[in-house]
């Protein structure tokens, strides 16, 4: 008969131990990282749906011209406004107790949903998803939203489930949470940690009051992002910065002046 001495078990259930112990990790990681990508999907929804809702309360389709946007620096403001289109079941309390402490970023470890911080108002979905409107300090051309798309459960690291969308002033949102990496929210640069969200085309964020002030040579700003010249009929070259155009490859309308050009010289004849 053949069998397995007691010193061939435990090496065998050592390799198997070391093997879980090295792989394991890895693969809770990926499967939070599905998770996770899972529920930015659903922020995304929430947010595009509740400001299409929004605008369509209020017959406004310039979210710049809406209730919200005169909410400056004025949380009660903010409040009333986002409870007409957001289930809010919570916000945070003075103790923080019923959100995370504080926050991974690559930089520092730091709280956010303190009153001493950058954001407006937050509030706590009956999901557990948390959301924080960025404060303003004039009418913005984009509302800035962080998000903890998981609630209260790990990794709470910026970029990973502490996110960034911008719900444009037609009520596109931009998702950017690579913005979240590093701890910029309440800093006093011009860009406040977020130059991210206007786009890899804009030279000059000015996240503060949310619009790109510049764009790179080719682009014009429109709003918080940049567009393309040539979006402009004809225009082959405009200015950076308010969008003139300064160069056709050929005329607006010349060709439909040539023509009414012609027809009016046949009806002379």
């Amino acid at each position: 008969m053949f069998g397995f001495t007691l010193a061939e078990v435990l090496i065998t259930i050592g390799v198997i131990g070391l093997v879980a112990a090295l792989t394991l990790p890895a693969l809770i990681s990926k499967h939070q990282d599905k998770v996770i990508e899972v529920q930015i999907k659903k922020a995304e929804t929430v947010l595009a749906n509740g400001f299409k809702m929004f605008m369509a309360l209020e017959d406004n389709y310039s979210l710049d011209t809406s209730k919200l946007a005169s909410c400056v620096d004025n949380k009660d403001c903010a409040r009333r406004e986002l409870s007409k289109v957001f289930s809010i079941l919570l916000e945070p309390n003075e103790e923080m107790t019923n959100v995370p402490a504080e926050y991974i970023f690559t930089d520092t470890n730091a709280p956010i949903w303190n009153e001493d911080g950058d954001i407006l108002y937050s509030w706590i979905s009956p999901d557990g998803m948390i959301f924080g409107l960025k404060n303003f300090t004039e009418t913005p051309s984009a509302f800035l939203i962080v998000s903890d798309v998981n609630g209260g459960k790990n990794p709470n690291q910026g970029g990973r489930d502490l996110c960034l969308f911008a719900i444009q002033k037609n009520g596109t949102l931009i998702e950017s949470c690579g913005a979240m990496s590093s701890y910029n929210l309440s800093s006093d640069d011009e860009d406040g940690g977020f130059s991210s969200i206007c786009g890899e085309n804009c030279d000059n964020c000015d996240v503060k009051n949310n619009k790109c002030k510049k764009c790179k040579k080719g682009w014009y700003p429109d709003g918080i992002s940049c567009t393309p010249c040539t979006a402009i009929p004809n225009c082959i070259r405009c200015n950076q910065v308010n969008g003139q155009c300064l160069e056709y490859s050929s005329k607006p309308n010349q060709s439909n002046g040539n023509k009414d050009k012609d027809k009016n010289n046949n009806n002379k004849n």
